[in-house]
């Protein structure tokens, strides 16, 4: 098997053949980032021009090794890649959307992803926080029995829209609540899954109106919520257990289980009935 220090060499020297036109100016990019557990390698496509801030995710170099591990499918893992770096991008839209920003609102819908991951990303986006999390917008110009194609939402298609950041919110909250409906599926002894009806971006179902409380009367009483990845959360009683526990249990999870990509916190929350509001209560 290619050992990590020439697999990091091949990535950055054929990245390029897997990416379109727009990221013609940019470079690969590694350098090293200090985490609690170690350093990892952080990987980017960084703009020839140091004035051009359009966004370009990081991803981390040691976890895409981990998955090249699995087959050794060195072509599967590039166009992986630099998928995440063109859905994932403020850089990148398909040739059939160049057109107006302002017919595809209708697609324009929000999802919750990890803020400390995205920090570079979100200062391209807007955006708001939510507790430890980041709401970001994206732009679902496909859906059909092959999956479904977006883009991410910068700033410059929110001044070409012509809206406030407010109001873009309402609207990716209607069209996000009619395009994935939440889907609550019962894992027994009163735990859920919570997601939508593809599974799709569904930890944002919990920002709903009222899902928090109709889960609280569906489970009778207080809950907590692992988030699984950016697609789930996991809707535990609070009687059964305790946050603690929760998060041993989520360290290995995002550890092993879930794709950098799709991590969405290290943290547990807890929501209070009588309160009405979650809050966060371990990482």
């Amino acid at each position: 098997m290619m050992d990590y220090e020439l697999f990091k060499t091949v990535v950055t020297q054929r990245i390029g053949d897997y990416l379109p036109e727009e990221f013609r100016n940019t470079h690969p990019k590694i350098h090293r980032v200090n985490k609690v557990n170690g350093a990892k390698d952080a990987f980017c496509m960084e703009p020839d021009d140091p004035d051009d801030q359009k966004a370009i995710p990081t991803l981390y170099l040691d976890d895409i090794y981990v998955d090249f591990a699995v087959d050794e499918d060195l072509n599967r893992v590039l166009s992986e890649v630099a998928y995440v770096f063109m859905t994932c991008s403020g850089r990148y839209i398909p040739d059939e959307l160049k057109g107006d920003i302002r017919d595809l609102t209708d697609g324009i819908i929000f999802q919750l992803v990890n803020a400390e991951l995205n920090e570079e990303l979100l200062k391209e986006l807007p955006h708001r926080r939510w507790l430890d999390l980041a709401v970001i917008y994206r732009v679902v110009f496909r859906r059909n029995e092959d999956g479904i194609d977006s883009f991410l939402l910068s700033y410059e298609h929110l001044e070409d829209i012509g809206i406030s950041e407010e109001d873009l919110y309402e609207l990716a909250m209607e069209n996000t609540m009619r395009m994935f409906p939440v889907d609550r599926i019962d894992g027994g002894d009163s735990m859920f899954i919570l997601t939508n009806d593809v599974a799709w971006g569904g930890a944002s179902t919990i920002l709903y109106p009222g899902e928090m409380n109709r889960l609280a009367e569906k489970i009778g009483g207080d809950y907590f919520l692992l988030p699984s990845s950016v697609h789930e959360f996991f809707v535990i009683p609070a009687k059964r257990t305790n946050p603690e526990k929760l998060v041993s249990m989520l360290r290995v999870g995002n550890g092993i289980a879930v794709r950098m990509e799709e991590v969405l916190s290290n943290s547990i929350y807890r929501f209070d009935e009588k309160k009405g509001k979650l809050e966060l209560v371990a990482s």
